[in-house]
């Protein structure tokens, strides 16, 4: 088995940006699935909710550009949120005065792009992990056993329970990963997760609780699963950063990519 590396993609930074403020809240509070669903049971229609994502992306662009050091000319978003009715057009409404938007195709799957035909893609989110080799595609709903808590609020829990959160979120990439190896053998798997990585792979701040800090974690799932082919590990923006470049959509120049799923994400793509 070859161990796990990290993968550095030139030219593209992650970003933190969870909670730039947009009102009296922040910018999770505001896009993202969590409110998608509060919003959807009360019956307000998509498109209103739709719009109610793009103005909070809005209100927030001063402190975006703030943390990607510049004011980008382009405005990629990626994401389960963007497969929404009319996403695509109303963002371009509302955000084109902005940047140059664009929308990355696929949905929650758009990230899966990020691989050639012979390469496994596996993109474990805060909702679902998706997996594609080729055309073949897999869904994984995530497991309840996994508590997802905002970050600021796991510092309430005891140590006792983010061990054993983080032991149920490891157990469950590493069950991803083995159904992800169910839809052929790879040359080489791209794993994008939803945090931070730093170099020897360990985790940084995540909503999935315990997670930070546990080292050994992608070692485990390979091992766990039984990989065989080299893996590369990134966090999800920057997976769906490289989908972005294979489709031809990061630049040129610089490229604020935003992500949105469970909560947003970004990346910076500068290109020639």
């Amino acid at each position: 088995m070859t161990p796990p590396a990290r993968l550095r993609l030139p030219g593209v930074t992650p970003l933190e940006v969870w909670d730039l403020p947009v009102g009296n809240e922040r910018l999770w509070q505001r896009v993202g699935s969590a409110r998608l669903e509060t919003l959807a049971a009360t019956g307000r229609r998509v498109s209103n909710i739709v719009a109610g994502f793009l103005e909070a992306i809005r209100a927030a662009w001063p402190g975006l550009c703030g943390r990607a050091g510049v004011a980008p000319s382009r405005l990629l978003l990626a994401g389960g949120l963007t497969g929404l009715p009319g996403f695509a057009e109303a963002a371009s409404s509302m955000l084109g005065a902005l940047a140059r938007v664009a929308v990355l195709p696929g949905g929650a799957h758009g990230a899966l792009a990020a691989g050639a035909p012979d390469e496994l893609v596996l993109d474990i989110g805060q909702t679902a992990a998706k997996a594609g080799l080729g055309s073949l595609r897999v869904t994984l709903p995530r497991d309840a056993a996994c508590p997802v808590v905002v970050v600021e609020r796991q510092a309430t829990m005891t140590a006792a329970e983010r061990e054993s959160a983080g032991a149920a979120a490891e157990a469950f990439f590493t069950r991803c990963l083995k159904q992800a190896l169910s839809l052929g053998t790879p040359r080489r798997i791209l794993l994008g997760l939803p945090v931070e990585l730093d170099d020897e792979l360990v985790p940084g701040a995540c909503t999935y609780a315990g997670l930070a800090g546990r080292r050994g974690l992608v070692r485990a799932m390979v091992e766990g699963a039984g990989a065989m082919a080299p893996l590369l590990a990134c966090n999800d923006a920057e997976l769906a950063a490289l989908a972005a470049r294979n489709l031809g959509m990061a630049g040129p120049g610089t490229t604020l990519l935003l992500t949105l799923g469970f909560g947003p994400g970004a990346a910076r793509l500068e290109s020639p």
